[in-house]
């Protein structure tokens, strides 16, 4: 039902659906989804694309300061021996773009999901059909994500 949802305004607290022409952003924890330079494959886990809940952000109504807030920092105190790597970016129309080759279906939904205080938090998700497909099926798509990100180890260390 992920991509049922980008159809309507989700929160009462997020700006509005996420449009195609928005840019979201995706933090990199070291060494959670990020170590070494290279994007780890629980950076896009599949089990949260699964049930459309990988956390992303709204670059256009975020700030460096809610990122920071709202983001990082409680992972770091969760976890002090993680740190923060950069960010990887993304307009929303590629992500949606990305196609399953022998179907043609869509792969991924971005749905908003602003949250009390950080409005412009936002969901990624597998489409149904993705998230019914095969394994491997999963994993190109998971491959097409990461290079719409561009996670071919150039991330940016500015926010948001």
């Amino acid at each position: 039902m992920c991509c049922a949802k980008e159809a309507a305004q989700q929160s009462v607290h997020s700006p509005g659906r996420v449009a195609d022409s928005e840019t979201v952003g995706y933090a990199l924890l070291d060494p959670d989804n990020w170590r070494d330079g290279k994007l780890l494959n629980a950076a896009f886990s599949r089990t949260r694309l699964r049930a459309c809940d990988l956390s992303i952000y709204r670059v256009e109504s975020s700030t460096a300061a809610m990122i920071l807030e709202k983001v990082v920092s409680p992972q770091l105190q969760r976890n002090q021996s993680r740190s923060f790597a950069g960010v990887l970016r993304a307009l929303c129309a590629d992500i949606r773009a990305c196609r399953d080759q022998s179907t043609n279906d869509r792969q991924f939904c971005v749905v908003d999901d602003g949250l009390d205080g950080f409005e412009s938090h936002a969901l990624l998700g597998f489409s149904e059909s993705t998230a019914g497909a095969s394994s491997n099926l999963q994993t190109a798509a998971r491959a097409n994500l990461v290079a719409v990100f561009g996670g071919d180890g150039s991330i940016a260390t500015n926010l948001p």
